[in-house]
């Protein structure tokens, strides 16, 4: 059996704030043009065979191999996304209603399910700590241990759950090195342990007895998935893992020479199961394994600019059929953000710079005119992925949240600074892009720019014909903006106060409720901030109220997954972590608040410390089940009453 992999080194976002109501502007003309982008040659190209597969790969790694093997190999950024619960039980009359009876994971899209550490159906929670999966009864105010299992590889488990089936994925780290070893030529460098996907199917139909029947190892790290029915799809970013490069065995020139010699030879000589993802199905129940190449070559395309030798892969697989590989699409590129909506699969590239090999005199002009190609894939069929467009829109994309889907029409936030050098004074902009399908192609179909200058995104949000954009630096202005007509987007409102907001969630009558970071003139942070905005008349959008946690922060500023928001009573819990200056005061848990437009009122404190162990675990979920708000953390599950927060029980882990 082939090795998995071995590779050598080589419902909105709004601004925050300090002080009293901030400052309304007035709308105003953009200060500046949008950069020029060449036009419409965004087009991945499929490739013929593998032949031709592998001629690019090594063309390209031929160009740029160094006696130290491939340098400049970014790990790809991990963007946890997340998953909503779609499928309906058979007993539907008697199946508790999501949004009604329990609250869901919280979801960018309505009927796209993204993974969590923690998701319940009403009846039972799955969780994940300490190293295993807990099933738990949660029909009473009482939860209820029925049964747990050892997760004995992987890390950062998260889970999807359908009836009586949970996909659990992981990362998986492969052997660390033992050290060098010498060559004829020079030295071998060490065997880094590369990423490995873990997808692990689980029976629940037995809840005391949870059971593994399948796994699927997969070469690289998830950046992301998505479910919609029973239908996952995961996106996987992984590197060559057949090529063993030397370096130098001195530091003289003849080595580094003799080093190199042998790193392009290693190239040459390479076949493509040395640079492509490669799989190992085990099906446990019948003892049955199954391995290969993930891709077929003719599901292989590249963009149009050289984006890395990494491959991103978009594998289909379906809960009803089991984790087999239905389908996998794949593109030769480095990947950072993806975006799913009911029938599209939107994934945004960009093209490969060596930062280092740059002049630098040269560094600030190329990160200022770098652009994002997004591609489009339809997912409309549960089991096949179909290529549709690609478009580009300037500069980078905050995360997934940055994209928005809408009639036809894809809503791109961007910025024009690039991440990885650092902020440029007198550069850097924001703009909203609106995309139209037109021949395989994403045209522009409208553009505002000049958003936040010299300033960076933080937040982004899309609802309906409003976008609400959050860019900071000093001080937090709030953008709203008018998409109702897509092919004429403009800026009309702005509220410029200090701090900045990191997420946003309607919270009904207008109002939206913000969570990110207070912070004085210069802009330095000062605490976790919540805060009330009016957005009702979108010219004029008001702060309310703010609460400030000073010394705080909380992990729904960079994962929506942990804020909970309860319709039916207002209620917002919102895990925290504060701290006194002296260290003598330190809080971990959760707070629940009313929120509105009369203020924010705390209307308690949820802590698990019940371990006796001296210690605070900090709360990372909150979920609604019946009359109860459930918290999760590595403790355990607390129950509190829905309508005062009064402990209700407890199980501990």
């Amino acid at each position: 059996m082939r090795r998995i992999a071995a590779f050598t080194a080589g419902l909105l976002i709004l601004g925050a704030c300090e002080g009293g109501g901030g400052v309304v502007a007035t709308p105003r003309s953009i200060p500046r043009d949008p950069p020029r982008l060449v036009a419409n040659e965004f087009a991945l190209q499929p490739f013929t065979d593998c032949s031709d597969v592998l001629s690019y790969l090594k063309s390209n790694a031929l160009s740029q191999v160094t006696a130290w093997g491939l340098g400049g190999m970014p790990w790809p950024w991990m963007e946890g996304d997340f998953m909503m619960r779609a499928a309906a039980q058979e007993d539907t009359s008697a199946a508790p209603l999501a949004g009604v009876d329990y609250s869901t994971t919280n979801l960018q899209e309505l009927g796209v399910d993204e993974p969590d550490i923690v998701k319940t159906d009403g009846h039972l929670l799955l969780a994940v700590a300490q190293g295993k999966l807990f099933v738990i009864d949660v029909t009473g105010s009482q939860p209820t241990l029925l049964g747990s299992l050892a997760l004995t590889t992987g890390w950062g488990h998260q889970i999807f759950l359908s009836g009586d089936t949970a996909l659990l994925m992981a990362t998986e780290q492969g052997p660390m090195p033992l050290g060098f070893q010498e060559s004829d030529v020079g030295v071998m460098a060490p065997w880094w342990g590369t990423p490995t996907t873990v997808v692990s199917e689980v029976d629940l139909s037995d809840p005391t007895d949870p059971t593994i029947v399948r796994t699927l190892r997969v070469d690289g790290t998830m950046l992301s998935s998505r479910m919609t029915g029973t239908t996952a799809r995961i996106v996987i970013s992984s590197f060559p893992t057949g090529l063993h490069f030397v370096v130098p065995e001195g530091g003289g020139l003849r080595d580094e020479s003799k080093a190199l010699a042998e790193n392009r030879r290693i190239i040459t000589e390479s076949v493509l199961e040395d640079w492509m993802p490669y799989y190992v199905l085990e099906d446990n129940e019948r003892g049955v394994t199954t391995e290969g190449v993930l891709l077929d070559c003719g599901r292989v395309a590249q963009p149009p600019e050289y984006s890395g030798l990494s491959t991103l892969a978009i594998l289909t697989v379906s809960l009803e059929g089991g984790i087999r590989p239905a389908d996998s699409f794949g593109l030769v590129a480095d990947g950072s953000t993806v975006y799913g909506s009911t029938g599209s699969l939107y994934v945004a590239t960009q093209r490969w710079v060596d930062w280092q090999a740059l002049p630098a005199s040269e560094v600030d002009t190329v990160a200022g005119t770098f652009s994002s190609v997004i591609h489009r894939f339809d997912i409309s069929d549960p089991a096949f992925t179909t290529y549709r467009a690609s478009g580009r829109v300037p500069g980078y994309l905050l995360g997934q949240w940055a994209m928005s889907e809408q009639d036809g029409f894809l809503r791109v936030a961007s910025t024009t600074e690039s991440p990885w050098t650092g902020f440029q004074p007198g550069r850097t902009q924001s703009l909203v892009t609106v995309l139209e399908e037109i021949d395989g192609r994403l045209e522009v179909a409208g553009q505002v720019a000049g958003l936040g200058i010299d300033e960076r995104i933080y937040a982004v949000r899309f609802i309906g014909d409003t976008g609400f954009v959050v860019t900071f630096r000093q001080t937090d202005p709030l953008y709203t903006i008018d998409l109702s007509d897509p092919t004429r987007p403009e800026v009309v409102g702005e509220l410029k106060i200090p701090g900045y907001s990191a997420y946003l969630h309607p919270i009904g009558d207008g109002l939206l409720l913000g969570v990110g970071q207070d912070a004085d003139e210069n802009g330095r942070v000062k605490g976790t901030q919540v805060t009330v905005f009016d957005v009702s008349d979108p010219e004029s959008p008001r702060q309310l109220h703010k609460m400030t946690l000073a010394n705080g922060y909380s992990e729904a500023e960079w994962d929506h997954h942990a804020f909970l928001y309860w319709p039916a009573t207002g209620l917002t819990v919102l895990p925290v972590q504060t701290w006194s200056p002296d260290g003598s005061d330190y809080f971990a848990g959760a707070l629940g608040l009313k929120a509105g437009a009369q203020g924010i009122e705390e209307i308690g404190r949820l802590e698990h410390d019940w371990a006796k162990q001296g210690w605070q675990a900090p709360i990372r979920r909150a979920l609604v089940v019946g009359d109860s708000v459930l918290t999760f953390s590595e403790l355990g599950i607390l129950t509190s009453d829905l309508s005062g927060l009064g402990q209700q029980g407890w199980l501990q882990f």
